[in-house]
C-alpha cells in the first residue's frame, strides 16, 4: 500500500520535471535562434 501510494507521488512529480526540462530546453533553443537572428540582423542596422 505505502509503496502504492510512493509511485502515485512519482508519477505526480515527474511530469512537471519533465515539463520544467523540456521547458529549459526550448528556451535555450530560442536563445541561440534569437542570437543567429541578431547576429543575421545586425549588418542590417
Amino acid at each position: 500500500m505505502a509503496c502504492k501510494s510512493c509511485q502515485g507521488v512519482i508519477i505526480g512529480i515527474m511530469p512537471q520535471h519533465v515539463l520544467s526540462k523540456n521547458v529549459l530546453r526550448l528556451d535555450a533553443i530560442f536563445s541561440l535562434k534569437r542570437k543567429t537572428l541578431l547576429q543575421y540582423l545586425e549588418p542590417w542596422f
